[in-house]
């Protein structure tokens, strides 16, 4: 199941991957990167409720004591750290935010040894230093002319990457408990339900139906919602949080390879590395499945 596991992980990570696209997409036509983020998860917690509610209501049901569980996994995890990303972007820039972000597999490496006593082994090591360096050149951090430092910034960046790692552990708890469709259902329909708060919803309906922008919306909760985090969660299941973070991390590179082919953006020889640097990661994980 192990190879299942990783296969399963890596398409969640190039899945969300073709975030990229969406979001310029949507940009472009004027939503800003909170109400993309926000409407993500109030129409996928909607679709993925109905869903499970006619295919396999069974699903549903939860013990009423774990609700906290799913709180934490939906709000504290996904919602604030996809909007603490955000918030990052503007106070530094996109590159650094999904780099701070992505130091999530240091995080989860670290409660992985506190909560699961994962062993410290010498590939694992160099693994999560080659995934968080590919990430760092993937994302065109090292070519970039126009860095700038925030206090605020990084912060927020760095806190998106712990919340964004927190998932992988308290996923790991409650699927002990509970299926992974379960997991993912109230994990997204809690993030979409704190999604309401966080923006003014008339006035973004009315911009969707203004713009007719129903196909991207639906795209992004197919594509970069409902369906990665299946495939992450279920992965999750059969594989330790800090191998599924590391394999996870081929989403910047699979942006960085659809931004120069679809979107036309540069690529550079540092973005080249990053990606072989992220390729070796995963390979490494492979030659050590058992150990690792």
């Amino acid at each position: 199941m192990k190879k299942v596991a990783d296969i399963f992980i890596l398409a969640a990570g190039i899945l969300w991957g073709t975030a990229g696209i969406l979001v310029s997409h949507m940009k472009n036509i004027g939503f800003s990167p909170i109400q993309i983020s926000a409407l993500r998860w109030i129409f996928s917690g909607a679709i993925m409720f109905v869903s499970v509610l006619i295919v396999s209501p069974n699903k549903l049901r939860i013990n009423f004591r774990d609700i906290w569980w799913f709180l934490c996994t939906g709000i504290l995890c996904i919602l604030l750290s996809s909007t603490l990303y955000f918030v990052s972007i503007p106070l530094t820039t996109s590159a650094i935010a999904n780099v701070l972000m992505y130091t999530s597999p240091i995080w989860i490496l670290i409660f992985s040894i506190i909560f699961f006593k994962e062993k410290i082994s010498l590939p694992k090591i160099i693994s999560l230093c080659l995934a968080v360096l590919g990430c760092t050149f993937a994302t065109g951090i090292i070519a970039s002319g126009n860095l700038k430092f925030s206090a605020l910034g990084t912060i927020t960046g760095i806190l998106s990457g712990l919340f964004y790692g927190l998932y992988s552990i308290f996923g790991k708890f409650v699927l002990k408990k509970y299926d992974s469709v379960t997991v993912t259902l109230y994990t997204v329909l809690f993030a979409g339900l704190g999604s309401i708060f966080i923006i003014n919803i008339p006035q973004t309906m009315c911009h969707i139906v203004d713009t007719s922008s129903y196909i991207p919306i639906l795209l992004i909760v197919a594509l970069v919602t409902i369906a990665p985090y299946t495939l992450y969660t279920i992965g999750l299941k059969h594989c330790k949080a800090t191998r599924a973070s590391i394999i996870s991390c081929v989403e910047p590179m699979t942006s960085a390879i659809l931004g120069t082919f679809v979107l036309h953006e540069p690529f550079t020889v540092f973005q080249l590395m990053g990606i072989i640097m992220i390729l070796c990661a995963c390979f490494i994980l492979q030659i050590k499945k058992d150990s690792i």
